[in-house]
């Protein structure tokens, strides 16, 4: 998982179709660069996706597979 001040790129997310789409909405997808701007512990993170903050809860960050 990121900590804050990492970059990493999307190589799939994972989960059922709901999941996939919700993140999907929010611009997440394969290919695209993530940050996270802050956050870490147990809590969520808020990542910068395109310019625009997006906070995720820790189970829909473990969806995420990323390459740093």
């Amino acid at each position: 998982m990121l900590s804050e001040g990492e970059k990493a790129r999307v190589v799939s997310i994972e989960g059922g179709s709901g999941v996939r789409k919700k993140l999907t909405d929010l611009g997440i997808i394969p290919g695209k660069y993530i940050h996270v701007a802050y956050g870490g512990g147990g809590g969520p993170r808020v990542l910068v996706v395109d310019d625009t903050k997006i906070m995720v809860g820790q189970g829909m960050l473990h969806k995420i597979i990323v390459e740093l």
